[in-house]
């Protein structure tokens, strides 16, 4: 029987997504046994320690999801690695990835259909599918003729681009032109924005 190592939180809706296509699969072409690790487990031991723990166990492979993996260590192992990519995408193991480009297209086309001149988009750089809508987005955008209003990444200093600042964040919303088409990179970021427009009166429509 296939031994899966499961590295991930499953917090989010597309972890748990995520897990169920896993399961199903699993279901189709098993039978194989999962083993979430728990988070504490990878910050008290590192990463040596989930490669140290996997060969004891005898995994057979490794689904992670997590932001800071170090796949070079991962590859010790010498089995099978899917990681979702976050900085960027590795080329030694197999990657959860997205056309996320494509999805920035998307979104500049919908709203420009909609008859919007004005356009942002809310998201960082630093992570591959981030960077890669905002340059879809920031792309077609600017082929249509117009221009893209970014958020500015130095409002918050390094290793705090997770924590929301909603001061700064109401500062640019407020600054933006209206009415605006604003793109977020994702669901948790489209959040901070509808929050942060609820602290600032400025109106969604629907």
């Amino acid at each position: 029987m296939i031994k899966i190592l499961l590295l991930t939180d499953f917090s989010s809706g597309y972890s748990r997504s995520l897990l169920k296509g896993v399961v199903k699969y699993a279901k189709e072409y098993g039978p194989w046994i999962f083993y979430r690790m728990p988070l504490y487990y990878r910050e008290l031991h590192g990463d040596k320690g989930v490669v140290e723990w996997a060969e004891k166990w005898g995994a057979d492979a490794i689904i992670a999801q997590l932001t800071d993996i170090d796949v070079n260590i991962l590859d010790q192992l010498n089995i099978p690695v899917i990681v979702q990519n976050y900085k960027t995408r590795s080329k030694s193991v197999s990657n959860l990835t997205g056309d996320y480009y494509s999805t920035g297209v998307m979104a500049a086309r919908f709203f420009f259909h909609k008859g919007y001149k004005s356009f942002a988009y809310y998201g960082f750089m630093d992570t591959v599918w981030m960077r890669e809508r905002g340059e879809g987005f920031k792309d077609t955008v600017r082929n249509m003729g117009y221009d893209v209003c970014f958020f500015d990444e130095r409002e918050n200093t390094a290793g705090e681009k997770w924590n929301f600042n909603p001061e700064a964040v109401s500062e640019w919303l407020l600054a933006l032109p209206k009415p605006i088409a604003l793109f977020a990179c994702d669901d948790f970021y489209a959040l901070q924005i509808t929050e942060a427009c609820k602290i600032c009166n400025i109106n969604i429509p629907k």
